[in-house]
């Protein structure tokens, strides 16, 4: 649990299957560590972030790197964990690297690259601190076809992929003994959360960042 130490961003980048930085698909995420030093064995939580993406959770279809976008590299060490200490200067320099490959894709079809379904993180809510404040967001994606079904005529993401979701998030939660948090500097004294719990909603979330870039215009 957090005892208002230090605190560690991850980021895990998944690349893409062309090799550039600018395609690769970036998740952010937060950990606090008691005191202020630096875990004693960093590959741990590393590890766990890691096995977000490339173990089965309990009672799990696949795990979450199998239901990840064709476009993504499958390719030896072509995706990386980094372990970041917000104290640190800028730019920062990573103080832990884990490399991986995402396991193989579940079909051949993939949905457009802006395409996400969004983990929303929970945490106890406190007297005077606006409820988004203690609320984080980690978009997955991009996504295979088969994520998504139709729904009444609605297209939104498969409940078998959403219960793989929610299994790999509590395991990582649980997993994480340093403890995930919520991080946001406009939240001070509480900069960073405990997250106690998180859901998964049956609707889809665009980030327009991932999405592919045109390459041609239709004129009228």
């Amino acid at each position: 649990m957090y005892d208002g130490g230090m605190t560690t961003q991850v980021k895990v980048t998944l690349g893409h299957d062309l090799g550039l930085a600018s395609l690769a698909a970036v998740n952010t995420f937060h950990f606090g560590q008691p005191g202020d030093a630096k875990p004693a064995n960093p590959a741990l939580p590393a590890g766990a972030f890691r096995d977000f993406y490339m173990v089965t959770a309990a009672t799990a279809s696949r795990p979450i790197g199998g239901w990840i976008s064709n476009e993504m590299s499958r390719l030896a060490q072509s995706s990386k964990v980094e372990l970041f200490d917000l104290e640190d200067a800028l730019p920062r320099l990573p103080y832990h690297t884990l490399l991986f490959a995402l396991p193989t894709a579940n079909g051949s079809g993939d949905l457009p690259g802006e395409v996400a379904t969004v983990i929303s993180w929970q945490t106890d809510p406190a007297s005077s601190t606006p409820i988004k404040r203690r609320r984080g967001r980690t978009f997955i994606g991009p996504l295979v076809a088969f994520t998504n079904v139709l729904t009444a005529g609605i297209s939104r993401p498969a409940s078998t992929f959403r219960a793989d979701l929610g299994k790999a998030a509590f395991a990582l939660l649980d997993s994480v003994t340093e403890g995930l948090v919520v991080f946001s500097r406009t939240s001070a004294p509480d900069i960073a959360t405990d997250i106690v719990g998180g859901y998964i909603d049956d609707a889809w979330d665009t980030m327009r960042s991932r999405g592919a870039d045109a390459t041609a215009r239709t004129l009228f």
